[in-house]
């Protein structure tokens, strides 16, 4: 052990590696292990993973401790596959039991989980349903139901469900698979009034009645805008947001301000956290008992308890709490609070409960920001250090530092999101770090800890002063955003990027926690904007088929036409996305010309026939243009033309087809690739 120590303080010297180095590696490794088990997963079985697991262990106990210790990183990239695999095998397990006839109208009793408002759409229920195998299943309602409707309700409606909708371009967002990470195995929709039957009592039910008496008191305190925005702050209850508000925070950059997630929960516990340290060292008498440090550790994690209870115990604020718990189980051990090892701790646990987390934008997001904002601290608490001023400074100068360091964390949080938020929402708001370099700080110093101070009087009845300052704050930054969104080419949309660029992303994270250098920072960084340019430059389809064969969309020089689309509607949106074209850019109408054996759908570059019978199969097929028609049919089509099976279309999603610039060749691309390909 002591010649690894001296070979790794050589290599610290050497390169100027971070101290935990190492120990990021591991971390690293364990996500990667996660990703080949998500890219393995159905083609390997646990048993084969597991005792391959072993016979590595195995050999390198056998060689030497020095092996082991060596080969650490290899066995948590094992164990993130197996994790992955067996965590995947499990639930794949439990929806195959359930037993559901898709597209049937169905009586259904269960107990909702969530209320989630739509304003003039309707409500969308999250339900419990099925004895004695439960199943989640998600329901849109535009039928009648009681207005007084939460959590913990016993319900019976009528019903039409349905899988879930996979991607619906290559490299897409799978809406299927992010709702069985959520826990829910089917969507549909509602058929009659939904009526309530009973109330099951359970702690759920009274968690949300309190959300709800809490939302309740914020609306009835404040105004009409202000007062749904700090519902959704504090409550997480979103529903009561006006659309035109909503719209405003996302085209400023600003959405990830109502999704209660790590921003909200650290600056929740920082508040509580610095507030009862202050508080309890100017208590003498307590101070010879306690250190105020460890208390007030103590008390801002039974805050951020009460925050995550009261938010709705989503995911994504589960992950953040487990973070802000280590980082406070830091403090009572009298540890550095913020490190890479502590971040390298929690994402380690919460990839452990919830594997899936990985692929998710939020846990990248947050994971990425962190580790931005602690290099950044190590960095300048050296310079700090250095400082040898020896004049005291004033707490206007010390109020200042605190707000210049504010703007410093909302520029380096954006620079280290943005290429994951590129990635994963096709979208650029190109005033959005000025956007955030305004509310940000106005969250930070003024709306939380006026918040928590809110929660705080709220049983006394005596949070109108503090919950009208709130009410102005948060109208400001409704202000704020509008006259953001309301910018010319305040947006840009961008077309999608492909996996690999998730990868490149997840190399240049790894490489700047091991070399924590400025000139490393500006190698990455342009390392993923290159990658961006070159993906840019990659061919893309030009054409996309629809899963069911009857929807056709070309996009070519800046041109947008379709056929059998409705516009605005998920595929239309979704597709805009892929090619990133601007919501409000209108679509042309692609020419289609029927008959009574088929249709031919002239997309400018190549034809896309749809043949009924087997003669026009047969022309279609020897004037080579791209087939649409049943499998069976295909042994029937002669000559070098693009065959799509209308079945294969219905089982891997819609199919993306372009010309290659060198051979002009046409090329296909699935959505869902079929496993032999």
């Amino acid at each position: 052990m002591h010649r690894i120590a001296e070979r790794h303080e050589k290599l610290l010297s050497l390169v100027k590696l971070h101290r935990d180095w190492f120990f990021t590696v591991g971390v690293f490794s364990f996500m990667a292990g996660i990703v080949f088990g998500y890219v393995v997963h159905g083609l390997i079985s646990v048993a084969v993973l597991f005792w391959f697991s072993l016979s590595v262990a195995a050999m390198a106990l056998y060689s030497s401790k020095t092996v082991f210790y060596q080969l650490r990183p290899v066995f948590l990239c094992l164990t993130g596959i197996c994790l992955y695999v067996v965590h995947a095998d499990f639930r794949d397990e439990s929806i195959s039991h359930l037993d559901i006839r898709e597209g049937f109208q169905k009586n259904l009793t269960g107990v909702v989980d969530e209320v989630d408002h739509r304003g003039g759409a309707g409500i969308r229920l999250k339900v419990t349903i099925g004895e004695p195998t439960p199943m989640t299943v998600l329901v849109l309602v535009r039928t009648g139901y009681p207005k007084d409707l939460i959590a913990g309700d016993v319900v019976v409606f009528d019903g039409v469900l349905q899988m879930p909708q996979g991607p619906v371009y290559p490299d897409g967002f799978d809406y299927r698979q992010f709702l069985q990470f959520e826990g829910v195995h089917y969507t549909g929709f509602a058929t009659s009034d939904i009526i309530r039957i009973g109330v099951k009592e359970s702690f759920k039910h009274s968690v949300e009645a309190l959300r709800q008496s809490i939302a309740n008191s914020f609306l009835g305190q404040m105004s009409e805008q202000g007062g749904p925005l700090a519902a959704a702050l504090f409550v997480g209850k979103r529903d009561y947001i006006l659309p035109e508000d909503r719209d405003h925070i996302r085209k400023a950059g600003l959405a990830h301000i109502l999704a209660i997630s790590g921003l909200h929960m650290g600056l929740v516990t920082g508040v509580l956290f610095l507030v009862a340290e202050i508080v309890l060292a100017r208590i003498t008498i307590l101070t010879h008992h306690i250190l105020p440090r460890k208390a007030a550790a103590i008390l801002a994690w039974s805050g951020g308890l009460f925050y995550l209870i009261i938010s709705g115990m989503s995911i994504s604020t589960i992950r953040a709490f487990i973070m802000v718990s280590i980082v406070l189980f830091a403090v009572l051990v009298d540890r550095q609070a913020l490190t890479i090892r502590n971040i390298g701790i929690a994402a380690f646990v919460i990839l452990v409960i919830w594997p899936e987390a990985l692929f998710s934008a939020g846990f990248q997001m947050s994971f990425a920001a962190t580790i931005g904002l602690v290099l950044f601290f190590e960095q300048f608490t050296r310079q700090t250090k250095r400082d040898t001023e020896p004049q005291r400074k004033g707490r206007l100068h010390k109020l200042g530092k605190v707000f210049v360091l504010s703007l410093i964390t909302t520029a380096v949080s954006q620079v280290a999101i943005g290429p994951i938020a590129l990635y994963h929402f096709q979208e650029v708001a190109t005033f959005g770090a000025a956007a955030n370099l305004f509310v940000v700080p106005m969250m930070t110093m003024i709306v939380m800890p006026l918040g928590v101070l809110c929660l705080v009087l709220m049983p006394f009845g005596l949070m109108a002063p503090a919950a009208y300052v709130l009410d102005v704050v948060l109208l400001s930054i409704l202000t704020i955003a509008q006259d953001f969104a309301q910018l010319d080419t305040f947006a840009v949309t961008v077309q999608s990027l492909p996996a690999w660029y998730g990868i490149v992303t997840y190399l240049g994270f790894l490489l700047i926690c091991t070399v924590p250098r400025l000139v490393t920072a500006f190698f990455v960084l342009a390392l993923w904007y290159a990658g961006i340019l070159v993906a840019f430059e990659t061919p893309k389809p030009i054409v996309m088929i629809g899963k069911t064969g009857h929807q056709v969309a070309v996009y070519r020089e800046g041109e947008y036409k379709t056929y059998g689309l409705r516009s605005s509607g998920f595929v239309d949106d979704n597709w805009r996305q892929y090619w990133g074209i601007a919501p409000d850019q209108e679509a042309g109408r692609l020419v289609r010309q029927c008959g009574e054996r088929g249709c031919i759908v002239d997309t400018g570059d190549f034809s896309v026939a749809f043949p009924e019978d087997i003669d026009f199969l047969r022309q279609a097929c020897q004037a080579e243009l791209v087939v649409v028609a049943p499998a069976q049919w295909q042994r029937y089509c002669q000559g070098s033309t693009l065959y799509v099976a209308i079945e294969n279309l219905m089982t891997h999603g819609p199919l993306g087809v372009g010309i290659d610039e060198k051979s002009k060749d046409l090329f296909q691309v699935w959505s869902s690739p079929p496993a032999e390909k």
